[in-house]
């Protein structure tokens, strides 16, 4: 995979999941705009000592070019010529700085020596940015947008990057002699070329490329897929806990084989994967010991979105990701546990020789589970992209499955359900209770799982790997014998069935799940619910069975407490 294939599926990856057109931006934003030209304003006026000429667009339209001792405040609203410089090429030009709070940029913007460009908020296009030597571009806030194109930033020779925050949707390009430094915010796609220095301390970083003779150093962060450090750079990575391939490694330098895995904690107390599988490449990498936050072994629960200080979970950390919780992309789990209970496991995530358990909530797309670990579906939603990775183990029984799941070699794929088909047939040779291993592919297998929720898979082996259902992955459906009474599908009789029971009265047979009667909804469905009240999937009937007529009472007063609780008046 070249750099320039590797950068367009790191901009995919930071897409959000609508493209907004830019008239849509313009209409969302006009009703800010008179915020936004004060806010700048206010920014521009302390500093208006310090240049001759001061710019805010709008009002004033923006000119092609900046000379020295000028100022530039672009808001929301503030739209550049096609093609913009800041500064003259010959690099005499000093004390120049440019501040975006948003708008549309040029589709050719470039920096010379003495600008200084900063982007701080709003949402900003453009299409290719050039740094030239004494530039610099300092990015804090704000969002770029792009297509499938571009747009890409060159840093050349004596330019500095610097990434604070922000989402930086570009593409940097690090030539020689120049310096790009990322400690927070997101970036799609870093290329270090020979005799660049690039320093990350924290923020994201989707992929990366070191070239020959480039100097790479990792102290923090969190990384998606494609780390490649080709033979010859000069990466080092600060921090500690190694393994590779599950095993401590004390050897000061790493390199990776088809296959292997290499897990640690960088200084900051992120953790990170690292794995052909993944399209990582490490070659010579040099591995510095640093001491390392200590990690919190309380149960963690998280119920916000992105908290900033869970980067991913260390070995021993356990974690609840509650609802509307909402973790970071790229998150790392290492030797953990995570429960998913109504929150988002964010995209490119990964786990290994980790506990997952998905009750509900999301495990959102590009999700990579590696050895040991065990991911637990019994119900929520995994969206497209799971891949399980050699050595790992995935049980379904409940849920929403993507039908781009990719289990490799050596996985074992556990799915229990009531209902079983193979390209819309019935299964021979299922028996409730028993494990059945199902080696055909190249067809559809579908079916309802335990939680009463439809599922289908390609078990697609033809296809190129990793997008494929291997072969040699383990394939085990364990048919569960249904529960007459249980009418919603939820693995448990209980009053709620009732309540669908009384609602399709009548209605022709079939209607209900796990209704074997064969007849129209009436007594004999009743009369099977009253029987295995209480029961489970794996739970014996034996709770009372309360008469429809206390049934009823009992909902009424459980409704009544429910409404006196809301409107009972506060204490003095």
């Amino acid at each position: 995979m070249n750099r320039d294939e590797l950068a367009r599926r790191s901009r995919q990856l930071m897409q959000p999941r609508r493209s907004y057109r830019w008239s849509e931006v313009l209409a969302a934003t006009r009703t800010r705009l008179a915020a936004v030209v004060v806010v700048c304003l206010c920014c521009a006026a302390p500093a208006s000592a310090q240049f001759d000429t001061v710019i805010n667009a709008p009002p004033a339209n923006v000119p092609s070019s900046l000379g020295s001792s000028t100022q530039l405040n672009v808001a929301e609203l503030g739209r550049m010529p096609v093609h913009f410089v800041a500064g003259s090429p010959d690099g005499t030009s000093t004390n120049i700085e440019v501040n975006l709070y948003g708008g549309r940029l040029s589709r050719t913007f470039s920096a010379n020596a003495g600008s200084v460009v900063n982007f701080i908020d709003g949402e900003y296009s453009t299409s290719f940015m050039s740094f030239n030597a004494g530039s610099e571009l300092l990015v804090s806030g704000g969002t770029s947008m792009f297509d499938d194109t571009g747009p890409r930033v060159n840093a050349y020779s004596g330019s500095r990057v610097e990434i604070s925050g922000g989402a930086m949707r570009s593409s940097i390009y690090a030539m020689q002699d120049s310096r790009v430094t990322v400690f927070g915010g997101e970036t799609a796609y870093v290329s270090a070329e020979a005799n660049s220095e690039i320093e990350i301390s924290g923020g994201m970083v989707f992929g990366l490329m070191a070239e020959p003779d480039s100097n790479v150093t990792i102290r923090g962060g969190n990384f998606g897929f494609a780390f490649m450090a080709s033979a010859g750079s000069n990466v080092e990575f600060i921090g500690g806990e190694y393994k590779h391939n599950g095993t401590a490694f004390t050897e000061t330098e790493i390199s990776l084989s088809d296959g292997d895995l290499f897990t640690g904690v960088f200084a900051d107390g992120s953790p990170f994967i690292f794995t052909s599988e993944n399209s990582d490449a490490l070659s010579g990498v040099k591995l510095t010991q640093h001491s390392l936050p200590p990690p919190d072994f309380n149960p963690i629960l998280v119920d916000t979105a992105n908290p900033s200080m869970v980067s991913g979970l260390r070995a021993g950390q356990s974690m609840t990701l509650g609802t509307g919780g909402v973790l970071n992309r790229n998150f790392a789990i290492v030797d953990a546990s995570l429960d998913i209970d109504g929150g988002t496991l964010g995209k490119t995530s990964e786990a290994i020789g980790s506990t997952i358990n998905l009750r509900s909530g999301r495990i959102s797309e590009v999700f990579q589970a590696y050895e040991d670990s065990i991911i637990n579906v019994s119900g929520g939603v995994v969206e497209q992209f799971f891949f399980a990775q050699p050595g790992s183990t995935v049980n379904i029984s409940g849920g929403q499955i993507s039908s781009a799941f990719f289990p490799a070699a050596r996985s074992e794929i556990n799915v229990t359900g009531l209902a079983f088909l193979v390209n819309g047939e019935p299964l021979p040779g299922l028996t409730p209770d028993l494990p059945f291993l199902l080696s055909k592919r190249n067809v559809n297998l579908s079916g309802i799982l335990s939680d009463g929720t439809h599922f289908s898979f390609d078990l697609n082996a033809d296809g190129q790997a990793p997008f494929q259902f291997s072969p040699d992955a383990k394939l085990t459906l364990a048919l569960v014998a249904p529960l007459p009474g249980d009418y919603n599908a939820d693995g448990v009789v209980d009053a709620a069935d009732y309540s669908v029971w009384r609602d399709n009265r009548d209605a022709p047979a079939g209607t209900l799940p796990n209704d074997p009667s064969g007849e129209p909804i009436g007594a004999a469905q009743l009369v099977a619910w009253r029987a295995n009240y209480g029961a489970g999937l794996s739970t014996p009937a034996a709770a009372s069975v309360p008469e429809p007529g206390n049934l009823l009472a009992m909902l009424v007063v459980v409704g009544l407490g429910a409404r006196l609780i809301r409107h009972r008046p506060t204490p003095a």
